[in-house]
């Protein structure tokens, strides 16, 4: 529904205010999904990820949409072939954070969060989250949540 990719727009527009900062927004490849048409390729507004995008970068952002509260399986079939193609244990150190869509407030959107932090994680990455409250009783202590579009 483009609410994962419009908060990255608004991640992107943010860190892009930094000085010397250089940003990829990327798309993660896969086959449609059961609510696509598979007759037609993926319409996606940026380029799609590859390996070497997440070799270039300092620090990701990796956001998902909130699928049965945990990361999409584009995602995770993403790093799952980086860590066969090789990327295991090659980017240590580098920093990560996590964000997600979800159909709505309660929808499992912490844990995608979660959920995308354990691979980072896993890959050797510095994940944060944020201890301050954002809004009356709104906080985001394991990444960025949305219900809908921002």
């Amino acid at each position: 529904t483009g609410s994962t990719q419009a908060i990255a727009d608004l991640i992107a527009e943010g860190a892009m205010l930094l000085d010397r900062m250089e940003v990829r927004i990327r798309t993660v490849p896969g086959p449609p999904t059961s609510w696509e048409d598979a007759t037609k390729p993926r319409d996606a507004v940026h380029d799609f990820c590859n390996y070497s995008d997440i070799y270039w970068a300092d620090a990701v952002a990796c956001g998902t949409p909130t699928n049965l509260g945990c990361i999409s399986y584009r995602m995770k079939q993403f790093w799952d072939d980086f860590s066969q193609a090789g990327g295991w244990a090659k980017i240590d150190g580098k920093i990560g954070c996590a964000f997600t869509s979800q159909g709505g407030h309660g929808g499992g959107g912490e844990l995608a969060c979660m959920a995308m932090q354990t691979v980072l994680m896993n890959f050797g990455f510095s994940v944060f989250g944020i201890t301050d409250y954002v809004g009356f009783k709104d906080t985001m202590h394991y990444g960025s949540t949305i219900a809908k579009k921002p």
